[in-house]
């Protein structure tokens, strides 16, 4: 894996690299549950590419991610298919550009290992689930809590 400069005198911390906190809460128990899940997973591809440098082998890790990120959204999607949320087409065009993103970077790390940029890799992965969450997640909340409530 091809690390910056500043990344190859890196010592090994046991800090998070993406730290969940409240504000990331939905207020919907398996999305929360699911959420803080790919943060961990995140955590964990980035404790790999800290504790083994240009050694590190993120291909299970990042397969795990792309298999956790296919589940993830199936459920979200069907939740919002059921509270009838209306940006639902762009929501899950969002959700296709990240595993085709995330499949770009498996194949690349499968054919050219030496060739991935982890630092790259890991500061797209933390942007895109930060921002989806707080920004384009938040925008269903209100539709799927609607549709919890609704009498049967």
């Amino acid at each position: 894996m091809r690390h910056s400069s500043s990344d190859s005198s890196a010592v090994y911390r046991s800090m998070a690299y993406l730290d969940w906190s409240e504000k990331y809460l939905t207020g919907i128990s398996n999305i929360d549950v699911e959420h803080k899940n790919l943060f961990v997973i995140t955590n964990v591809l980035y404790d790999n590419v800290q504790a083994n440098g240009p050694e590190a082998n993120i291909v299970p890790v990042l397969t795990a991610l792309g298999e956790y990120v296919k589940k993830h959204f199936s459920s979200e999607e069907m939740a919002m298919r059921r509270a009838e949320y209306p940006g639902i087409v762009e929501h899950t065009e969002k959700h296709r550009a990240l595993n085709r993103k995330v499949q770009a970077f498996i194949e690349q790390c499968n054919d050219d290992p030496d060739a991935v940029d982890t630092k790259e890799l890991l500061e797209f992965l933390k942007r895109w689930l930060t921002n989806h969450v707080l920004k384009s997640d938040m925008d269903y909340v209100p539709y799927l809590k609607q549709a919890e409530d609704a009498p049967d």
